[in-house]
């Protein structure tokens, strides 16, 4: 079972800031915490309320391609084609999280459906057959229309 107090390291590695800021917001106030003989500790459900709370509702592209894995065009490729949703903000499209999340829900298991052939359909076998070109006569090259050669 998952501890319910943390202490200010654990805090602050779970908040990504320093151990020195959370002793500092504990005595402003900002971050509630209780005083256990020597120790500070901090609720942990309190700190999943402020990541929860301060997680952002909107994305950028680039954000959206760094939480997908792809490039920034195909994040853009996706807004145009309407699979990710996209909202205007003073004029700069934004993806708002669920939207992401919907998507990547929607598409899981893509991989699955696209490399599977349906039963009993033959396999073609794919061959190429190398191009036939005219025979160069004997004592001509054939560049010997580039000039230089």
């Amino acid at each position: 079972m998952e501890s319910l107090l943390c202490t200010i390291a654990e805090c602050a590695a779970l908040l990504h800031i320093s151990a020195d800021t959370v002793e500092r917001e504990i005595r402003r106030g900002i971050i509630p915490a209780k005083k256990i003989r020597s120790t500070v500790r901090i609720s942990r459900e309190w700190i999943n309320s402020y990541v929860a709370e301060s997680a952002p509702m909107l994305l950028t592209r680039r954000q959206v391609s760094r939480k997908l894995g792809v490039s920034v065009e195909s994040v853009r490729t996706l807004q145009r084609k309407g699979l990710v949703s996209t909202v205007m903000v003073i004029g700069r499209p934004m993806v708002p999280v669920a939207a992401v999340a919907e998507y990547v829900k929607r598409n899981s298991f893509a991989f699955l459906r696209s490399s599977t052939r349906k039963r009993n359909a033959p396999v073609q076998e794919h061959c190429t057959v190398p191009a036939v070109s005219a025979p160069v006569p004997v004592g001509r090259s054939r560049f010997s229309n580039i000039r230089g050669v």
